[in-house]
């Protein structure tokens, strides 16, 4: 598999691989009848995950896009992906402020839980994101609420575990966690 490229998405609805190599586009990925909203690489950069404005998620096998998983439970476009460090989960966040988690360790994706009321309704076009960060050692995450705090989830029960607030006087754009390791 080409190790040096970058996934693009766009309005019109197309994924494409780019060459880092040859600075060249190198082929389609995907096409999709809506704009694309987000792609996101697995960890191990195998697969390319791409939500768009339909309401199906596919994931697409970088090294052959004619192998594709769907995603279809999710009764709302998809704003923003996220995989899970190990890659064994992926979540969506949808635009009525439901987050799907699924896993994928199994040949057919399983739906895990739906979590709803931690991500605010948003549209698909808005700067406000409703894009959960994962914990880089996958036992939590972050998510940024319609009330401008973050809220943090466990992977052991997919519950709230606990809420950081007032440090925002705007909605919140960005999450992301240190993965700085002790100091010595």
């Amino acid at each position: 598999m080409q190790k040096d490229f970058f996934i693009a998405g766009s309005e019109d609805g197309t994924v494409s691989m780019y060459s880092m190599l040859t600075n060249a586009f190198d082929k389609f990925l995907v096409r999709c009848t809506l704009p694309i909203r987000d792609v996101k690489l697995s960890p191990d950069q195998s697969w390319v995950a791409v939500a768009s404005d339909e309401l199906t998620v596919k994931i697409v096998k970088v090294s052959d896009p004619n192998t594709c998983i769907y995603l279809r439970d999710q009764g709302k476009p998809v704003k923003h992906l996220s995989y899970h460090p190990s890659g064994k989960y992926i979540a969506l966040s949808c635009t009525d402020g439901v987050v799907y988690i699924y896993k994928l360790s199994t040949e057919e994706p399983e739906l895990v839980t739906k979590i709803d009321g931690v991500i605010r309704n948003v549209d698909t076009d808005s700067e406000i994101s409703s894009r959960i960060a994962w914990h880089p050692n996958g036992t939590a995450f972050a998510a940024p609420t319609a009330t401008r705090d973050i809220q943090i989830v466990s992977t052991s029960d997919w519950k709230v575990q606990g809420t950081f607030t007032n440090g925002h006087m705007g909605d919140v754009t960005a999450l992301a966690w240190s993965d700085r390791k002790s100091v010595v």
